[in-house]
């Protein structure tokens, strides 16, 4: 499986930076995320359906630097569209 864009948050403490900040759904096109489709070069690139392949294949990683997001591990990891084995 290809990833065409990782998108790593890095110093993710809390689960309200990583949501309510915008970074887990300004990672994926609609209608899992908000990330806007740039016009229809991409199609031309990518595809007819470039946008429903991406949003399988984006990467999204957190780096948990800090204790505190050592201490809040488990509530960051479940937040949707996180890239992370189980």
């Amino acid at each position: 499986m290809a990833i065409y864009s990782p998108f790593l948050s890095p110093y993710t403490n809390t689960v309200s930076g990583l949501v309510f900040g915008g970074r887990s759904q300004s990672c994926h096109y609609p209608p899992e995320g908000i990330r806007s489709y740039g016009g229809p070069r991409v199609q031309l690139y990518g595809g007819i359906d470039y946008y429903r392949r991406a949003n399988q294949e984006i990467a999204v990683i957190v780096q948990i630097e800090h204790i505190d997001a050592v201490n809040r591990v488990d509530e960051i990891l479940s937040v949707d569209g996180l890239t992370h084995s189980s």
